[in-house]
């Protein structure tokens, strides 16, 4: 597993990830990150644009020893992004992909996708639920 890497820093958008040094820099400041949040966003970054789930976080940051509950990535998660937004003046980096895990992406990649008419399966039409009361099923009768 000791994989060497010709590049030590990793960029997504203004955002750096220093794989030799583990220090994050925004627009050459640095962003003062604890060792789960950096691991976190470490994960991230080696593996930009795959979504990763939570049992992975947790076997990256603690190799299978004491795990906690899996809901703790959530919270490392929302703290990262917090520091992440404001070291960016809110830009989004870390998507949520629901029911499966997080991913990283240049923030241009985190906005909706286009579609195009052509497009059948992405038109854009999105269930609207309906606001009337639900009608009442009554029995079929024969005449």
């Amino acid at each position: 597993m000791c994989e060497a890497r010709s590049e030590s820093a990793i960029r997504t958008g203004r955002l750096v990830v220093n794989l030799n040094t583990r220090v994050v820099w925004v627009d050459d400041q640095p962003v003062h990150l604890t060792g789960k949040e950096y691991g976190i966003l470490e994960l991230l970054s080696l593996r930009k644009g795959t979504t990763l789930t939570k049992v992975m976080f947790l076997n990256h940051l603690y190799s299978g020893m004491d795990e906690p509950d899996v809901k703790i990535i959530d919270v490392f998660v929302c703290k990262l992004r917090k520091k992440l937004a404001q070291a960016t003046g809110d830009t989004h980096y870390i998507e949520t992909v629901w029911g499966r895990g997080y991913v990283l992406r240049d923030s241009a990649a985190t906005a909706a996708p286009q579609t195009t008419p052509a497009d059948p399966d992405r038109s854009g039409v999105r269930f609207q639920p309906s606001h009337q009361p639900a009608r009442r099923l009554t029995a079929y009768q024969a005449d």
